[in-house]
């Protein structure tokens, strides 16, 4: 009897234990699934805060009316927003105050003299050859030419890529990593040099915003570093104009007019959203202000 008893025993621990495992197991998983779901509702909250970040910044935009664009001006500013348990956080910057690398060679492949020259000048200004242009005008370019530095077919096909260059406009400036003589140094800079993607885009006109493009492009354009002074402390204050673009140096002014603007259509929007338990979401888009005001591109630029 008192084996049978022990025995008993036995069974019931063991069925003790083990429904005591399917218990724990259960809500393992089903801890786990809560915390899947509440990550996944998380996300898509943030998800639509970014969406309400996008429509305040087109408002911003929407709200300046006058016929100029500067760094002292709203849109400028940094802003956060406290949302619903989540910051929001803004920023707003002129994609016209860059070079549209796109923009060098027309849609009839005729290249825009003004942009290259451009161009160059900056690559010097940066220190790197201007002869890296010979590779990225080939990538463009619809045609199978090689220039005297540049890269076609047989380059990129002696590397294993069977399909470059594509010949076309560059969609993500991702694709520089691509070409001939781009590395990250170029690219990116490093230490106190500054890389080229600080300077170029492909969101935007032909024309570039004197207001509020770099000093670099500014010495680019001709400007000797007094003037490019000159130009920088005027603009904190106004927005620059013609006369005093003649009066700090008139060559310098014609030469470029055809390139100048004073106000811009595009704009490059960094959205921020974070939680207060820490999790952040990012996100970039592109704002054309026309007549009207549409996101034309979203997501990693």
């Amino acid at each position: 009897m008192k084996k049978n008893n022990g025995f008993i025993m036995i069974i019931v621990l063991g069925f003790s234990l083990a429904f005591s495992f399917i218990v724990l197991f259960f809500n393992y998983k089903t801890k786990k699934y809560i915390d899947t779901v509440m990550q996944h509702y998380k996300n898509f909250e943030m998800e639509r805060i970014c969406e309400v970040g996008f429509e305040i910044a087109k408002e911003i935009l929407r709200c300046d009316k006058n016929n100029y664009d500067y760094p002292g001006e709203g849109w400028g500013r940094n802003r956060v927003y406290n949302i619903e348990d989540y910051d929001l956080e803004i920023i707003i910057k002129d994609e016209n105050s860059k070079i549209n690398i796109n923009k060098v060679i027309g849609e009839k492949g005729q290249v825009n003299q003004l942009l290259l020259d451009l161009l160059k000048n900056l690559f010097l200004i940066c220190g790197y050859p201007s002869s890296l242009l010979d590779s990225l005008l080939d990538w463009i370019d619809e045609d199978n030419l090689e220039r005297p530095a540049g890269a076609e077919y047989f380059y990129y096909s002696s590397l294993g890529f069977k399909n470059l260059p594509p010949n076309k406009k560059i969609k993500s400036l991702r694709e520089l990593f691509l070409i001939k003589g781009y590395d990250k140094e170029v690219l990116e800079g490093e230490k106190d040099k500054r890389g080229i993607l600080d300077f170029i885009t492909i969101y935007s006109d032909d024309k570039i915003n004197i207001n509020t493009c770099e000093k670099e492009i500014l010495n680019a354009m001709g400007f000797k570093d007094e003037e490019v002074n000159l130009i920088m402390e005027e603009r904190e204050n106004k927005p620059l104009n013609e006369p005093f673009l003649i009066k700090t140096n008139r060559e310098v002014f014609l030469k470029n007019k055809n390139l100048i603007k004073y106000s811009s259509n595009y704009f490059h929007v960094f959205i921020k959203v974070k939680s207060k338990e820490g999790d952040e979401k990012n996100i970039e888009g592109i704002i054309k202000k026309d007549k009207t005001l549409e996101l034309i591109k979203r997501g990693i630029l």
